[in-house]
C-alpha cells in the first residue's frame, strides 16, 4: 500500500512503525512477524532512510505496507515521519532488524480493552541472536517510565505500545540526538500524566548482531552513547521544570555516564580527550565524581530489578 492510500482501520487500531536503512538481512523476518498477526485493525508503516542493499525490493514485494522514504536525515526523523503518517490510535515502534512476537497484538488489545484509560503498555524486554533464538528476557520492570529506570536502565522503546496522542502532544522525537533520542522522548513523556500498565507478554524481540546501532557485540558506539547521555542530562537539568529529586537524579546519571565516558576513552588510548572530559565535568558539575559514586547503587538497583523479573 502506498503512503497516500487511506483506509479505515478497525477497532483498537494499532500502527506498527518501522525505520529501515540497509536492513535486507533481517527485514523479511521482521515484516513476516507483523504479517502473521494482520487484521483490519493493523497497519504497518515503514520509513526507509535511503537503503542500497535490496531493502527496497523487499518492501515493494509487500503490498500491504505503507512505505515512506527519506534520505539521510537520521533515525529519529524517520520515526517522526512514521508517527505523522500513522493512523492508528496506538503506536508500536519496531526496528527493521527486530521481531513482533507471536500473540503480542492480541495481548495488547486485551489489556487496552480492559482499561480505556491506558496511554502506554510495557512488557518484558526480549533479546534474540542473529538466527532469532532467544538470548535473554528481562522483566517488565526494566521498561517502565520511572525516571530512575529511564536514566539508569535501558529505554526499551520497542517494548512499549504508546497512545499516538501522547506522542504527538510532546512533539515526538528530538532529532538533535543521533542515538539517545528514544531515551530523551521517554523522559519527556514520563513528565506527563501518562497512564502506564505492565504486560506479562513481551511485545517485541531485539536482535543482537554486528550491524546493530546499540546492540552489536563489539559495542562500537558505546562512547558516543555515553557522550549523548551526558549532553541529554545537561539539557534536561537546564530546563526550568526539572526540580527537586528528579534534578538530583539527572545529575547523578550524568555523573555516572561521564565516568563511563572517561573510562572508555582512556581504555581506547585517547588520553587528551579523557582529560578534556574530566575538565568539562568539573566546569559543569564540580562534585561530579562524588555524584557518580552515589549514583552507582541506583544503576545496580535498576539492572537487578529488571533481571529479577526475567523469564530466561
Amino acid at each position: 500500500m502506498s503512503a497516500n492510500q487511506a483506509t479505515t482501520l478497525g477497532a483498537l487500531p494499532i500502527s506498527v512503525v518501522t525505520p529501515t536503512l540497509n536492513a535486507a538481512a533481517f527485514l523479511g523476518t521482521c515484516l513476516a512477524s507483523v504479517e502473521a498477526q494482520w487484521d483490519d485493525g493493523i497497519e504497518h508503516v515503514v520509513v526507509d532512510g535511503g537503503s542500497t542493499d535490496g531493502t527496497l525490493s523487499i518492501l515493494e514485494a509487500s503490498p500491504r505496507l505503507r512505505v515512506l522514504r527519506q534520505d539521510g536525515r537520521g533515525l529519529y526523523q524517520a520515526l517522526n515521519q512514521g508517527l505523522a503518517a500513522a493512523r492508528g490510535r496506538y503506536i508500536l515502534f519496531l526496528n527493521g532488524d527486530d521481531l513482533l512476537l507471536p500473540g503480542a497484538i492480541a495481548a495488547a488489545r486485551a489489556a487496552l480493552s480492559a482499561d480505556e484509560r491506558i496511554d502506554l503498555l510495557y512488557g518484558p524486554v526480549r533479546y534474540v541472536d542473529e538466527a532469532g533464538d532467544e538470548l535473554a528476557e528481562i522483566g517488565p520492570a526494566a521498561a517502565d517510565l520511572a525516571t530512575e529506570t529511564l536514566c539508569f536502565g535501558i529505554p526499551a522503546l520497542n517494548a512499549k505500545l504508546i497512545h499516538r496522542d501522547r506522542l504527538v502532544a510532546i512533539g515526538g522525537f528530538d532529532t538533535r540526538y543521533a542515538i539517545a533520542g528514544d531515551r530523551a522522548m521517554l523522559l519527556k513523556l514520563a513528565r506527563t500524566a501518562c497512564v502506564c500498565r505492565p504486560l506479562r507478554q513481551p511485545l517485541t524481540a531485539y536482535r543482537r548482531h554486528p550491524s546493530s546501532l546499540t546492540l552489536d557485540p563489539a559495542r562500537r558506539n558505546r562512547l558516543a552513547i555515553h557522550q549523548e547521555h551526558v549532553r541529554l542530562a545537561q539539557d534536561l537539568i537546564d530546563e526550568a521544570q526539572q526540580i527537586g529529586l528528579q534534578q538530583e537524579m539527572l545529575a547523578g546519571w550524568q555523573a555516572l555516564e561521564r565516568a563511563k565516558l572517561i573510562a572508555g576513552t582512556l581504555a581506547s588510548g585517547r588520553v587528551r580527550d579523557a582529560v578534556g572530559y574530566v575538565r568539562n565535568g568539573f566546569a559543569k558539575q564540580p562534585l561530579w565524581p562524588f555524584r557518580a559514586v552515589l549514583a552507582a547503587p541506583k544503576w545496580w538497583r535498576v539492572r537487578k530489578a529488571g533481571r529479577s523479573g526475567s523469564a530466561a
